[in-house]
């Protein structure tokens, strides 16, 4: 009997699927404003076009659906506030020359005259079940969009994560103010990154790898069910100098 599963449409989704994950986002000078709060050598590790260890590339098919799954509900949602006359503006690119920071944000809405920017996020409905609060990565992503933000609208103060659960359309919200102490963060993030990267390019030195210390360590570790999110896992180490150095003179540095 066939496969249907095997012999359909369902390869070929993931085999263009596959290939769209593989290419590769090329920000020049720039810093994704996404990788804020992540660990900085594991974003020098990506800057470096550092390859992923082959078993983490391995099986990702259903991961690349997930992700495409991701892309639908912010559309979804972009469409509805556009439609309703409360989005001021979505998907936009944000530039910060100073700190070389280059990004997309999701949804800036008009709530009854009050600004707010908006993150999309989508979960299962497991995790959805388990509520974490607003994490440091969503902090420190939120502030740096709200950052670049306010050079265009310095009357915006507020920023929100609506989290989506995809089985039945739960939504949650978490949000964020912008103040001094967020704004120093942010700030000071970048501008360790950017030294950082100066210390690389002039003495060869990489930053010490610091998955471990932000929310709770989950791109430092391999998962009970086997999963990394920590593209440079090798033998037990994220962000693995070991394999760091096996690919170091296959990289290209970019000024």
């Amino acid at each position: 009997m066939e496969n249907l599963y095997e012999t359909g449409v369902r390869p070929l989704i993931d085999e263009y699927l596959q290939k769209k994950s593989e290419e590769v986002r090329d920000y020049g000078i720039y810093w994704s404003a996404s990788s804020a709060g992540q660990c900085k050598r594991l974003i020098v590790f990506k800057r470096l076009g550092l390859p992923k260890v082959p078993e983490i590339v391995e099986d990702s098919a259903r991961s690349t659906r997930v992700f495409e799954a991701g892309h639908i509900f912010h559309e979804w949602v972009q469409r509805i506030t556009k439609n309703a006359g409360i989005s001021i503006s979505s998907e936009q690119e944000l530039l910060e020359p100073k700190y070389f920071i280059k990004g997309h944000y999701d949804d800036l809405l008009d709530i009854n005259g009050r600004k707010v920017l908006y993150d999309y996020k989508t979960a299962n409905s497991k995790a959805f079940n388990y509520d974490f609060g607003l994490s440091d990565l969503h902090r420190m992503q939120l502030g740096t969009y709200m950052l670049m933000l306010r050079k265009e609208h310095p009357d915006l103060k507020e920023a929100r994560i609506l989290q989506i659960e995809k089985d039945t359309l739960r939504m949650r919200e978490h949000d964020l103010n912008y103040d001094a102490k967020l704004r120093d963060d942010v700030v000071g993030f970048w501008k360790a990154l950017n030294q950082n990267w100066n210390d690389y390019l002039e003495f060869g030195t990489l930053p010490d790898c610091t998955c471990h210390l932000i929310d709770n360590g989950w791109m430092a570790k391999r998962t009970k069910a086997g999963k990394v999110y920590n593209d440079f896992y090798f033998n037990g180490e994220p962000c693995s100098m070991e394999w760091y150095l096996m690919n170091k003179e296959n990289l290209n540095v970019k000024q």
